[in-house]
């Protein structure tokens, strides 16, 4: 978490005037880190996407307190994306999730491609990056993921999306289509003939992310905000 003044408590949020816990991470970060005290606006947030505006009631070596001051705030995306993403190794699927959260995806579905060198789980790392992620850049939703599974099924369970995408070295670029999509990025290195012929007799169509050829990591970045309708916001937060 960066110096937002923000915290993440259980669904369903808190009516207005409620006084409720706030997580030992979250408690150490806002009053010891950041040294907040009773009487500091907050915000809480559930991460399906709703968020209240609070204030610290308490704060001490057993943790903090807030006061919900506002009504729920619906900051649900509009539309889910999708990202079929082949498993990279640590580090690189560690960048991965980070820069695809804040290009927009809501939801991953790691692949274990012909081609992937990493096929281990680490499904409780993954979610921690990604929660964090989301915090960072300010998101009240969080991201699901999926256990890694093999093409054919993420192919299967995305089958019913009205845009379907897999990221290759030919075809032309994405269009936005303000609607619910998915997008498929290979492996370091890319996905096998076999893997796009059979994407394609799936329906999916090939999309190009540009004229130069990117990892694999960028490419998870790139390609979700070419399909998110304005793309995500620019400029950063310190």
């Amino acid at each position: 978490m960066n110096g937002a003044r923000r915290a993440r408590i259980p669904s369903p949020l808190p009516e207005v005037g409620q006084v409720v816990p706030l997580g030992r991470d979250d408690s150490k970060h806002l009053c010891g880190v950041l040294r907040l005290g009773p009487g500091a606006a907050l915000e809480l947030f559930d991460g399906t996407g709703f968020v209240v505006s609070a204030e610290i009631v308490s704060a001490d070596k057993r943790g903090a307190t807030a006061r919900v001051n506002g009504p729920v705030d619906d900051r649900r995306p509009p539309h889910a994306l999708h990202l079929g993403l082949a498993v990279l190794k640590g580090g690189a699927m560690d960048d991965a999730l980070r820069g695809a959260v804040e290009a927009g995806v809501t939801a991953f579905h790691p692949i274990l491609a012909d081609r992937s060198v990493a096929t281990g789980d680490r499904g409780d790392r993954w979610q921690r990056i990604v929660e964090g992620a989301a915090a960072q850049c300010m998101r009240a939703d969080v991201p699901s993921i999926h256990a890694p599974a093999p093409l054919d099924e993420v192919l299967s369970r995305l089958a019913d999306l009205p845009a379907r995408w897999v990221a290759t070295f030919e075809g032309s670029r994405p269009d936005p289509v303000g609607d619910d999509t998915a997008l498929l990025v290979g492996p370091e290195g890319g996905w096998t003939d076999a893997e796009v012929a059979q994407s394609l007799a799936a329906g999916w169509r090939p999309a190009s992310l540009g004229p130069w050829v990117l990892r694999a990591a960028t490419a998870a970045v790139v390609g979700p905000a070419l399909v998110v309708p304005g793309g995500p916001t620019a400029g950063g937060r310190s």
